[in-house]
């Protein structure tokens, strides 16, 4: 067990999650856990619109004796990181790096001056009598690696290393043998990040990733939405009233504010559900025994009722919110931190 906490943070665009809590094999102590508010516009989509402002939010965010030379590791997400899954030759792992380097064009349209392109193991496999590796090669930005350490920076900290969400949640989510006291080891799990300003769908299949994607249907497009049909709600209001449905499911009258609610939010969901089912049917048709075992929730979206009902009766599978891990202890909401969590796990990197 390591001697010291770590801080991690999940950067999100409505807002900013920090665990500060211990990773060991045996399981995760998480002691404390902040979440600090942040206006509009002033990150979007992994990019830092004002630094200063962050810096001085962050800095506010997190108890001073917190910071003082406290080692952190980040956790981002944005529609600007490329992901591609690859096959290449077997060979040993100290060579894929000089592969990738040679090679690069080849698997990823990305410029190398622009983009810093690591890679994750995801399983071995035999294609017409030759043995292959596949990767999931993660391209993120330049700009965006170097914001988001300069922030760090800024604000006192020691940044470590930069995770991202769909590695940060696969690695939590195959770490325990229980979630919410299911029984899932070495199962096939879906796991949908309702997030505000994306949402994202990880498939991991026996502890490893298999699928990782970004869908752009989130909550600020629902928000913007509902706003349009409720004007006389301020946004905080339509929260309220969002947060506190008796069910996304029931049956409301036509000429409630509940009912224009339940419907923007089931319009969003059909198309999130389809593009979830289009990537699924991909994932299906990789293997024949890629079969799903169970779709996990989690984000803000998650806390919705009658979220599960709804995504379990579309994929005929068992869906659950993420609300306890066997391996965790944490006081707080899982569902809300889970990415956050995941970042102070630190086996199976993305190399």
């Amino acid at each position: 067990m390591l001697n010291k906490n770590i801080l991690s943070i999940d950067f999100d665009s409505n807002q900013i999650k920090v665990v500060e809590g211990r990773y060991s094999k045996k399981g995760i102590v998480v002691n404390n856990s902040y979440s600090i508010e942040l206006p509009k516009d002033l990150y979007i989509d992994g990019h830092i619109h004002d630094m200063d402002h962050l810096t001085y939010l962050l800095k506010n965010g997190i108890p001073s004796k917190k910071i003082a030379k406290s080692n952190a590791y980040g956790v981002i997400n944005s529609s600007r990181i490329i992901m591609r899954e690859v096959s290449i030759p077997k060979v040993d792992g100290s060579q894929i790096e000089a592969i990738l380097k040679y090679q690069l064009e080849d698997y990823m349209p990305v410029n190398p001056e622009e983009y810093i392109v690591k890679h994750l193991v995801t399983g071995v496999v035999q294609d017409e009598g030759t043995e292959k590796i596949n990767l999931l090669l993660i391209g993120v930005p330049v700009d965006l690696v170097e914001g988001h350490f300069k922030l760090f920076k800024n604000v006192g900290l020691k940044p470590i290393v930069l995770d991202y969400a769909g590695n940060a949640i696969s690695k939590l989510i195959n770490f325990s043998e229980l979630i919410n006291n299911i029984y899932v080891y070495e199962s096939t799990v879906a796991c949908i990040n309702l997030g505000y300003n994306s949402t994202s769908l990880n498939i991991s299949k026996k502890g490893k990733i298999e699928v990782s994607r970004i869908i752009d249907v989130d909550k600020n497009n629902i928000m913007l939405n509902l706003m349009e049909k409720l004007d006389n709600l301020n946004e905080n209001e339509i929260l309220d009233r969002l947060f506190n449905l008796k069910s996304i499911n029931y049956d409301y009258d036509s000429s409630s504010e509940e009912f224009i609610i339940v419907e923007a939010i089931k319009e969003k969901y059909r198309y999130l559900l389809y593009q979830i089912e289009m990537i699924l049917r991909y994932f299906k048709a990789k293997e024949v025994d890629n079969e799903l075992d169970l779709v996990i929730i989690h984000g803000d979206m998650s806390a919705i009722n009658g979220t599960e009902e709804l995504f379990s009766s579309y994929f005929d599978k068992p869906c659950i919110r993420l609300n306890t891990l066997n391996k965790v202890k944490f006081a707080g909401d899982l569902s809300k931190f889970a990415i956050a969590i995941g970042g102070l796990i630190r086996v199976s990197e993305v190399k």
